[in-house]
């Protein structure tokens, strides 16, 4: 006879330690991301790559080693253990944070970037159709200059002191008509320009929106907080969850693998043949 119970599964602890895999990976690839980063030239990015995957590694395992020791009363093993989750994990910790404020930091710049750019464009477009709308009409620049060429100059007197002269120049109606169209068409010039680079820089995306939706919800709710400060409080949480949930998820796994034992353990020894024996119906008379 075989009793099947949720307590005897043994898959709750393979799904927990199959999640201190994927965390301890997470930390392994961010530590190993950051030591590479911190090397100068290809022999000191190698080796800080490799001790930032052993301190992963170690900080992992240094969970379920201060649990362990701890439950066999072994204390100097403990304490050693201790040391080593507090050392990696602090190595662990500012590696990811590192790494994690840079991504934040990066796409906040991003989105100032952006931002300026299509305000500086918006205020161009905005002035050249401002100045465009208060100029008076006039005829293409192409018209205009062959009207000024073919025009016969105007000639008038003008007399000095001690002189006089006769100047000849082209209608002056036609020489301000034709500066109005060549200041009409750097207008329209400048205000497809604009407008290609409104087009082209679309809309600026909002960097860390996790930040400013927590930060809004909890000013709503009466607790004073910008979204600047909720981010870097994000950062830290993100950090601790990818740093710490390999440890974490070892010690939930040994916890439960611990208590499936037990329950096994204890349905076997339901079924022992002293006990079937025991049970056996008296004989019919």
């Amino acid at each position: 006879m075989k009793l099947n119970t949720p307590g005897g599964s043994v898959w709750p602890a393979r799904f927990a330690y199959g999640a201190a895999a994927l965390f301890s990976a997470a930390s392994g690839i961010t530590n190993l991301l950051y030591g590479i980063a911190k090397g100068t030239d290809f022999g000191t990015s190698l080796v800080w790559g490799t001790v930032s995957v052993a301190v992963s590694v170690v900080f992992a395992l240094s969970w379920p080693a201060v649990i362990l020791s701890a439950d066999r009363k072994q204390w100097s093993r403990a304490v050693m253990a201790l040391i080593a989750l507090l050392l990696t994990g602090t190595y662990s910790v500012s590696a990811a944070l590192g790494s994690a404020m840079g991504g934040r930091a990066n796409a906040a710049i991003e989105q100032k970037d952006i931002s300026d750019k299509r305000a500086k464009a918006q205020a161009s477009y905005d002035a050249a159709a401002a100045d465009l709308t208060s100029l008076k009409p006039s005829r293409p620049v192409a018209e205009m200059e062959a009207l000024v060429e073919s025009a016969r100059p105007q000639c008038g007197i003008v007399v000095t002191l001690n002189r006089r002269d006769t100047v000849c120049a082209k209608p002056a109606s036609l020489t301000a008509e034709l500066g109005r169209a060549k200041r009409r068409a750097e207008l329209e010039q400048k205000i497809e320009q604009a407008r290609t680079e409104l087009a082209n820089s679309g809309p600026a995306k909002l960097a860390n929106s996790d930040a400013v939706a927590v930060a809004t919800y909890l000013q709503g709710l009466g607790i004073g907080i910008d979204a600047e400060r909720m981010n870097k409080l994000l950062v830290l949480l993100a950090v601790l969850i990818i740093e710490c949930g390999g440890g974490l998820a070892l010690a939930v796994g040994m916890a439960l693998g611990e208590k499936s034992l037990g329950d096994q353990t204890a349905h076997r020894g339901l079924f022992t043949p002293a006990h079937q024996a025991s049970k056996k119906c008296p004989p019919r008379r």
